[in-house]
């Protein structure tokens, strides 16, 4: 496991949010101007697509696991 920014995490890769985490995500597109999620990546829950969050550039999250 290694920790990167969110911005270096190529889109459609999977990441978690810390080393002890449950919850794996994917980085989806980096959204520009919108009201609630202003210059920030879309993150989706693996397990639930209806689950989003939005995380700025500079975010640490962790890569190259096995899920």
């Amino acid at each position: 496991m290694r920790q990167i920014q969110i911005r270096d995490v190529r889109r459609g890769e999977v990441f978690r949010r810390s080393i002890a985490a449950q919850k794996t995500y994917v980085r989806g597109l980096y959204v520009r101007g919108d009201s609630r999620a202003k210059d920030r990546f879309s993150c989706i829950d693996f397990d639930d697509v209806n689950r989003e969050l939005f995380l700025r550039a500079s975010t640490l999250v962790f890569v190259d696991f096995s899920f």
